[in-house]
């Protein structure tokens, strides 16, 4: 790894910050280990929100080099940290996920554009060894977007959906105008009533008998074997 490109905005002999904001359900204790013990060059700190990562961000202003922002988080912390980041070019903005649907939420929640060419993608759900070289990378200065997610970002370019820069109001209330509409124009002359009939007349009428194994009741001892019946057959005499 170029620890060159790590440290270019760090002052010198501090080591620079990795700040993952998200809850224990995104990053574990055992993660965030494994991450500190593959790069001891650089100090791994969590935060559980935005609020918290701005406060060390404003403790150690020139430390940090990387946000990893949890794709699982609210759309008012997405949009809080993603102003952080727009607001401070040499963080270098990463964007955690365990799901695609996560990803169009988070996506759906920045809205600044510019964002985007900078933005990387660290998939969670994924092997350790494979975690490692993402973060290796993203370390190095470089930008990741996995596989996946630059599938669902070409599929969104040619079905003309870009994601939007306001997410969709969820609908306040319930519309019952469809279910009223519908019931009206149902008669109770010719409402269905197949609950009312049987499936088969013949079936219905058909009288059926059943009869019921009767077990055999256990045994006080055990039974004598009859043996085997041996049958000898006479010696043949030889005929003169």
């Amino acid at each position: 790894m170029r620890a060159e490109e790590l440290t270019s905005h760090t002052p010198p002999g501090a080591r620079p910050t990795v700040l993952f904001v998200g809850d224990r359900t995104a990053y574990s204790d055992m993660y965030l280990r494994l991450v500190q013990s593959e790069f001891p060059q650089i100090r791994v700190a969590c935060e559980t929100g935005p609020g918290r990562a701005r406060d060390r961000l404003g403790d150690d202003p020139d430390g940090a080099c990387a946000i990893v922002m949890s794709a699982g988080l609210r759309t008012s912390d997405i949009r809080t940290l993603a102003a952080l980041v727009c607001a401070t070019p040499r963080i270098q903005p990463v964007l955690a996920y365990q799901t695609l649907p996560e990803v169009r939420h988070a996506l759906d929640a920045v809205e600044d554009a510019s964002l985007f060419e900078r933005l990387s993608f660290l998939p969670l759900r994924t092997r350790i060894d494979s975690a490692m070289n993402i973060l290796r990378l993203l370390f190095s200065g470089e930008r990741h977007v996995s596989g996946e997610v630059l599938d669902m970002l070409i599929e969104d370019i040619g079905r003309g959906t870009d994601p939007a820069a306001t997410p969709s109001a969820p609908p306040t209330r319930q519309s019952p105008t469809a279910s009223s509409r519908n019931c009206s124009r149902t008669a109770d002359g010719v409402a269905p009533t197949a609950l009312r009939r049987p499936i088969s007349r013949v079936r219905s009428l058909t009288e059926t008998s059943m009869m019921f194994m009767m077990p055999m009741p256990p045994t006080s001892r055990l039974t004598p074997t009859i043996p085997p019946a041996i049958a000898v057959m006479p010696a043949a005499r030889a005929r003169n």
